[in-house]
């Protein structure tokens, strides 16, 4: 979604709620950012959404290689597009990469191994709620995720429904049901992607896959009653973050889905207009000197 003039440019990278919602599933995030002249961009990952032409391609995600391939792909149209020249796609605009739960696992990997010069243009990176761990009462056995990685070597497009209790997305009943009646949320993966999915937040979690690079700037926000990724992970993650601007936000209570937590979308704005503070200050500055957010609900 464009504004008349817009002022910064936003990469959306879409959740996977375990598994399937889209780009779509946003509610009233593109048109508040639109408000605020943040240009929106957002596209259905391979296997998600309107991507899937067929129920045998549901969950074909490929490997990480390739998810960062897409996420690079995207990357080069939003900076061409944000830039005066094609020749040299250096934005006038300030461009931010924002993902959720599976898409926010998958920016701040991108944030470590993206091509260097892709990075060098992007100005922060948001995560709303990553899945850099799963909370207890989600995870498989080990052994499941064992005998499924196995499994995937040989198989690796066989799909695989996942389930997902959809009470505990958010606090508003009606965005569950919307969730529960949404025909482009399949809860199907392969174990090819679904192994890429844990194995991305592992990385993360056990400092496998380090964002290295100082003069990052990232943003977390993540809801304390969060049953399906783990709030302690993402906390920890941040505090041992080594990066020049860095936040984590707590929202004390809230669900999986921050940006439309509390009952009629009230408290879900506080997400969204956090997230746009950090993006202007961020354009407006770009601070030489160390940042530590303030941490809090």
């Amino acid at each position: 979604m464009t504004p008349p003039y817009p002022t910064i440019a936003l990469k959306l990278q879409h959740d996977d709620e375990l598994i399937g919602p889209t780009g779509n599933a946003y509610y009233t995030l593109f048109p508040t950012l639109a408000a605020h002249g943040i240009q929106t961009h957002a596209f259905d990952q391979r296997g998600w959404g309107r991507s899937v032409t067929h129920p045998c391609e549901r969950g074909l995600t490929g490997p990480t290689s390739l998810v960062l391939d897409d996420i690079t792909s995207v990357l080069t149209s939003v900076l061409l597009s944000s830039s005066s020249s094609s020749a040299t796609p250096s934005p006038p605009v300030p461009v931010f990469l924002m993902g959720h739960s599976m898409g926010g696992a998958e920016i701040l990997t991108y944030a470590a191994l993206g091509p260097p010069a892709i990075r060098a243009q992007i100005s922060g990176y948001i995560a709303e709620a990553p899945l850099i761990a799963l909370h207890p009462d989600s995870q498989p056995s080990r052994l499941k995720v064992f005998l499924g990685r196995m499994a995937g070597w040989w198989l690796p497009e066989r799909q695989m429904v996942q389930r997902l209790e959809a009470k505990w997305l958010c606090r508003d009943e009606s965005v569950c049901e919307a969730w529960v009646a949404d025909e482009l949320c399949h809860d199907t993966g392969t174990l090819e992607g679904l192994s890429g999915i844990l194995g991305r937040g592992e990385d993360l979690e056990w400092g496998r896959v380090k964002v290295e690079d100082e003069g990052v700037r990232v943003w977390v926000g993540h809801g304390t009653r969060d049953m399906v990724t783990s709030f302690e992970a993402s906390r920890r993650w941040v505090e041992g973050l080594r990066v020049r601007d860095k936040e984590f936000k707590a929202y004390d209570g809230w669900f999986h889905k921050c940006r439309c937590c509390c009952v009629g979308g009230a408290c879900g704005g506080l997400v969204l207009t956090r997230a746009i503070q950090c993006m202007r200050s961020l354009a407006k500055t770009r601070s030489l000197s160390p940042t530590t957010w303030l941490v809090g609900s």
